[in-house]
C-alpha cells in the first residue's frame, strides 16, 4: 500500500513540475502608422521581437510580419518581458513615441497568463 501511494505522489510531482516549466503563451496586436494625414494599418511590416534579458543586449527572438489589416499573432512565446521593433522596407526602425520621448522600441510588455493582446503599436517614419 506505501507503494502505491509514493507511486501516486511521485507521478504527481513530476506532472507538477512539467506543467510549471517552460509556459508559453500566444500574443497578438496591431500596427498602425501615423502620418501626416492620417493613421493608418501598417500592413505587410517586419517585426522584430527582443526579449529582455537585464543585460546590455537583449536577446533577438525572430522576425514576424503583420497581415493586410496591419495585425499579428505570434503563438508559443515563453513567458517573460518583450519589446518590438518595427520596419518597412528600410533598415531603419520606425520611431515610436512613448513619455513625450522618442524611441525604436515599443514599450516593453510581459507576456504571462494574463496577456492576450498586446497593446496596439503606434509608429512614425524615422524620417
Amino acid at each position: 500500500m506505501k507503494t502505491i501511494i509514493s507511486l501516486f505522489f511521485i507521478a504527481g510531482m513530476l506532472f507538477t513540475s512539467e506543467t510549471c516549466q517552460g509556459q508559453k503563451a500566444t500574443i497578438f496586436g496591431q500596427v498602425f502608422l501615423i502620418t501626416h494625414r492620417d493613421t493608418i494599418k501598417l500592413t505587410k511590416a517586419r517585426l522584430e521581437l527582443f526579449q529582455v534579458t537585464g543585460s546590455k543586449t537583449d536577446t533577438f527572438i525572430d522576425d514576424y510580419y503583420s497581415d493586410g489589416k496591419g495585425r499579428y499573432i505570434i503563438s508559443e512565446i515563453n513567458y517573460g518581458k518583450y519589446y518590438f521593433k518595427v520596419y518597412y522596407g528600410n533598415t531603419i526602425p520606425f520611431v515610436f513615441f512613448t513619455n513625450s520621448m522618442k524611441t525604436d522600441k515599443c514599450p516593453v510588455f510581459s507576456v504571462d497568463l494574463e496577456l492576450k493582446g498586446v497593446p496596439a503599436m503606434y509608429v512614425r517614419n524615422p524620417k
